[in-house]
């Protein structure tokens, strides 16, 4: 393997909830001993390797974007390719990957057209295709961006998202990765600070100017900005720039993709490390512990059993690959479990013995029959 390829792999699984765990492991009807002892042994041993540092369960306290955005935030700490505490500009990536050559020192975001609906408890956002906007809207927003001191792109129509570049003040901008539906509560929408009052009197003004038009017939009455943030000085790519993806062989709107192919551009460029990335999804349906505890009919019982063991099963071999990449000392491969609370990530010590190994095995027996 070269001496700066890395990999990278995320696992998404709702299971990584202790209390979860506790309850299938106390449980004396839900799941086999069977599959009740693999899941005992592997999570043992997790909890030995977070004793000893060799691993860490990492509360995420910003939800404003995606696990897997989250994982690649910790990758980079850990390596110590970022600075701690600096936000990381996603949409820098994007620009990035679609030959933008962006520029640092400017505030960098996503954004797309939508609908923002509100009823007795919230607010709910709708994100629209970017090419549904007409060209009168599109103008208009294009006018007030460049008023504020910015700029807007306009990336291919198969892309439904726009680029803009704003000045730096408005990088601080929090706002959660858009799915088709979102819930908003009024967080969202506050102007408590000086950055959230510059976007909102910027949004409002095109708001205003929509308003006045033809009602849309999609119903598109504002913009969801989303990725925000600046590229520190010294993190920028400062070598010969070269286009990172070929906008022709696009086929489809994959925002998370192309941002990817960004980051990778930039790590290989900046820091002269190649990175494989890969996100693996668990198929499986989410469980809930409130779930056990409604009682159901017979057959609903057999199904939601079924449920719990599928969901079981598929973690215990999550937490087997990512105890194994610690056993084996995988310095230069990174494994990551994810949910939508915490982030379970490997440390860079390595210092398991032969002694150690059956130790925590001996412990995951004693904790079964406990």
């Amino acid at each position: 393997m070269n001496a700066n390829y890395n990999k990278l792999t995320s696992y998404e699984n709702n299971f990584l909830n202790e209390d979860l765990i506790n309850f299938f492991i106390h449980s004396k009807k839900n799941v086999s001993n069977k599959v009740k002892m693999k899941l005992i042994i592997e999570w043992c041993k997790t909890r030995w390797f977070i004793e000893n540092n060799m691993a860490a369960i990492l509360e995420r306290e910003n939800n404003d974007c995606p696990g897997y955005l989250d994982t690649l935030t910790v990758y980079i700490i850990q390596r110590k390719f970022w600075p701690n505490q600096v936000k990381v500009p996603w949409a820098y990536f994007v620009a990035l990957a679609l030959g933008l050559n962006p520029e640092n020192e400017k505030a960098w975001a996503i954004l797309s057209p939508a609908n923002i609906g509100l009823n007795l408890y919230q607010a709910d956002l709708k994100i629209i295709s970017s090419e549904k906007l007409d060209e009168t809207r599109k103008k208009i927003l294009e006018e007030v961006i460049i008023g504020s001191g910015g700029e807007i792109f306009f990336p291919k129509k198969e892309l439904d998202f726009y680029l803009i570049k704003l000045p730096k003040e408005f990088s601080l901008m929090n706002s959660i990765f858009p799915t088709e539906d979102s819930n908003l509560s009024s967080h969202y929408f506050s102007s408590s600070n000086k950055v959230n009052r510059l976007w909102r009197n910027l949004i409002t003004e095109i708001e205003m100017e929509w308003h006045r038009l033809k009602p849309h017939d999609l119903n598109i009455n504002t913009l969801w900005a989303w990725g925000w943030g600046t590229m520190p000085v010294n993190q920028d790519c400062d070598t010969g720039f070269k286009k990172a993806i070929d906008e022709k062989k696009i086929k489809e709107n994959d925002l998370y993709s192309i941002m990817k192919k960004g980051f990778i551009y930039w790590l290989q460029n900046k820091k002269k490390v190649e990175l494989d990335i890969n996100i693996k999804n668990d198929p499986v349906p989410e469980i809930n512990l409130s779930e056990t505890q409604i009682p159901f009919k017979k057959s609903q019982n057999k199904l939601l059993n079924k449920k719990m063991r599928e969901s079981c099963i598929s973690f215990t071999q999550t937490l087997r690959v990512f105890n194994e990449s610690i056993e084996k000392k995988e310095e230069r491969v990174s494994i990551f479990i994810f949910n939508d609370t915490y982030v379970l990530t490997k440390t860079n010590k390595f210092t398991l013995s032969v002694f150690s190994k059956y130790l925590f095995i001996l412990r995951s027996f004693y904790f079964y029959y406990k």
